[in-house]
Formats: structure tokens, C-alpha cells, sequence
């Protein structure tokens, strides 16, 4: 059995709140969109922002701010600032949402082929990060149709850390979804989980 005193959990040491992605008939006004169709859109392709607006509000609060705006009006943002990839209708870039997350302040870098324990010293040093993951943590696990989840593809902020006895065993993540059930508040995902979705791409935030 092993000793709880050998277990540590680290988290980032200010409050990341928790937003969903997820935009339906019922809360488009909310999440600041005009019509239910334009929420709908940017339902499924709104990780990157809802996982941005988590650690921008996280941060401005800890320095005694106001948080910054809703989904619809950052998602706006982003495309003034050609942070996603409108052909083919690739997702949002890194370098982008880092670059935006500047406009409040915030110093933020895109980083990749990160190992998962350089991720995890980065969290554990106070910096919360924004990290490519299949969705679900699902890498490597087989769909109904045969095919094999690749890594990568979703944007989830990661914000702590569970070590026993100085090895990394689980990274604690806000795993936004479109999907009520799939919004998943401080996830602890297990190391071996999470390494087969984490593609090593990052985006650091040091507050």
C-alpha cells in the first residue's frame, strides 16, 4: 500500500475556473452570439478559446482584475487576429491564442515536443498551460468504426499535477467539451492515458 505522505498534488496556486465550450439554442445569448447557428458553429471548434478565457480570467483575478469577455466576443478576437485557420477549417494556432492572451497582459509563448514531465515542471513552477490532446484522452483507443484516435486535435488547459514518491503518476486538466458529459472539471487523467493523447505541443502562461 502505498503511503499518502509519498502522494503529492500540485495545482497551480490561483483559482482556473472552469468554462465549457459547449453553445446550443439554450445559452448562444449567453455566450454573447447573435444567432443559435453561429453558437452551434463554433461549438465544436471552441476548445482553444474556452481553455484561453480559463487561464486569462484565472489570472486577471489573481492580480485583483476584471475577467475579459465572453466566448463569442474572443472567438472574435481571435479571427481579427487570424488565430485560426479559416481553410480547411483546420483549428485555432498556437502561436495566435499565445499572441492574444498578450493583449491583457499576460506573457504567453507556444512551445513544442515537450516531453510530459517538461509539462509537468512548467505547472508545477506556477505556469498554467493550454495542451493539444486527443479529446477525451482518448489516444490510441479504437472507435466503433475501427479506426485508432490519433493524438491530439483538442485544446485543454492542464493545471496540476499528482506525483507518489517523486514519480508523475496523473496531470490535472479542465477538459472543455461540446458535450455536456464530457466537461470535465480538474480531470485527473493518468499519466499513461494522458501520454497517449499529449502531443507535446504547449502553451505556457507565466503569470
Amino acid at each position: 500500500m502505498t503511503d499518502i505522505t509519498d502522494m503529492i498534488e500540485y495545482e497551480i496556486p490561483f483559482d482556473i475556473p472552469f468554462y465549457s465550450q459547449k453553445v446550443d439554442e439554450n445559452n448562444y445569448k449567453a455566450m454573447g452570439f447573435d444567432e443559435p447557428e453561429e453558437g452551434i458553429h463554433w461549438s465544436t471548434r471552441g476548445c482553444g478559446i474556452a481553455s484561453l478565457r480559463m487561464i486569462i480570467d484565472g489570472i486577471l483575478a489573481s492580480r485583483g482584475e476584471e475577467p475579459s469577455c465572453g466566448q463569442a466576443e474572443m472567438i472574435k478576437r481571435g479571427l481579427a487576429r487570424n488565430a485560426y485557420l479559416l481553410d480547411g477549417d483546420i483549428g485555432w494556432i498556437h502561436s495566435g491564442l499565445a499572441a492574444l492572451a498578450g493583449e491583457y497582459g499576460i506573457d504567453a509563448e507556444a512551445k513544442r515536443g515537450l516531453s510530459t514531465e517538461e509539462l509537468a515542471e512548467e505547472i508545477e513552477a506556477g505556469h498554467p498551460c493550454i495542451v493539444s490532446v486527443t479529446a477525451w484522452f482518448a489516444g490510441g483507443e479504437r472507435w466503433l468504426d475501427g479506426h485508432i484516435f490519433k493524438k491530439g486535435g483538442h485544446l485543454v488547459p492542464a493545471i496540476g499535477t499528482i506525483r507518489k514518491s517523486g514519480a508523475l503518476t496523473d496531470i490535472i486538466c479542465h477538459h472543455t467539451a461540446s458535450i455536456s458529459q464530457l466537461n470535465w472539471p480538474c480531470h485527473k487523467t493518468p499519466i499513461e492515458r494522458f501520454n497517449a493523447s499529449f502531443t507535446g505541443n504547449v502553451i505556457v502562461f507565466r503569470p
